[in-house]
């Protein structure tokens, strides 16, 4: 039963994170550091009022290009941290909020380790201390840990599809 709605809670967040669904740009804001980040296919940058456009050097990060996946994902972590997301590789950069200093995580993955893949949404669960991302190469769901050092897929009957469209997501509700 925790099972189920933890699924359905990680598809309602995932969801809710998705305000672009099928645009290959992302970005979020971060209210609080008058910022938005953006993800689009030159790179990650971040937008401040009053000042140009800056690009972060995310050492590693790649991205395939649509049609082939949708795009990587942006999400806020505990203490304003920004993740970013590769949609070729099971791999977060952490970007810090004050000094805009990255650390990269290359997840221990519980399964899977035999596939090509990273993640096309990823939202951070405050409630279950958790992040959570949507492979939409592979249609899967994966449970990481707020140190972002392992993943953990959470099983389900069929692939969830359309990690680009926010309401695709509901699938995973009803997923056994």
């Amino acid at each position: 039963m925790r099972n189920k709605f933890l699924c359905f809670y990680a598809a309602a967040m995932l969801a809710a994170s998705s305000g672009v669904a099928a645009d290959p740009l992302r970005h979020r804001a971060q209210v609080e550091h008058s910022r938005t980040w953006v993800v689009d296919e030159g790179g990650v940058f971040v937008e401040e009022a009053g000042k140009p456009r800056r690009a972060i050097d995310l050492a590693g990060w790649h991205l395939a290009r649509e049609p082939y996946a949708c795009a990587p994902d942006i999400a806020i972590g505990p203490g304003g941290r920004i993740v970013v997301t590769s949609n070729v590789l099971p791999t977060l950069w952490e970007i810090d909020p004050e000094t805009l200093a990255v650390s990269v995580h290359p997840l221990q993955l519980d399964a899977d380790n035999n596939k090509d893949f990273g993640f096309s949404r990823l939202v951070y669960s405050e409630r279950d201390g958790a992040y959570f991302a949507v492979s939409d190469l592979g249609g899967s769901v994966w449970q990481i840990d707020a140190v972002m050092r392992s993943a953990h897929k959470i099983p389900f009957s069929e692939p969830v599809r359309g990690a680009c469209a926010g309401d695709k997501l509901a699938q995973i509700g009803g997923a056994q």
